[in-house]
């Protein structure tokens, strides 16, 4: 990222983005997975694509739980996030400003 330009404190809120993405997605998913992530005109585009087609949910917090906040996570560090289906499951992705 830092050959792109990219601010240090984007850069790191992108690896939390990233490792967030990845973790939902062995936690929750099936098949191999795909990590892509690119540059684009407006910032950081993270897109992490899986095989199953359970689309994904931010759960409520809950305070004695280690888990369950990384939608959360990803969508305060994000200027925008969401799910695209595919023909071999989904697409999670994140877009940093």
């Amino acid at each position: 990222m830092a050959t792109w330009g990219v601010s240090p404190d984007v850069a790191e809120d992108a690896a939390l983005v990233v490792t967030e993405l990845v973790s939902n997605a062995v936690d929750h998913a099936t098949g191999p997975l795909e990590l892509t992530v690119s540059r684009t005109v407006q910032g950081i585009r993270i897109d992490v694509a899986d095989q199953s087609p359970a689309m994904p949910q931010p759960r409520p917090v809950q305070v004695d739980s280690a888990r369950g906040r990384g939608l959360i996570i990803v969508a305060a560090l994000s200027r925008d996030w969401g799910t695209t289906p595919t023909t071999r499951g989904k697409t999670v992705w994140a877009e940093l400003a």
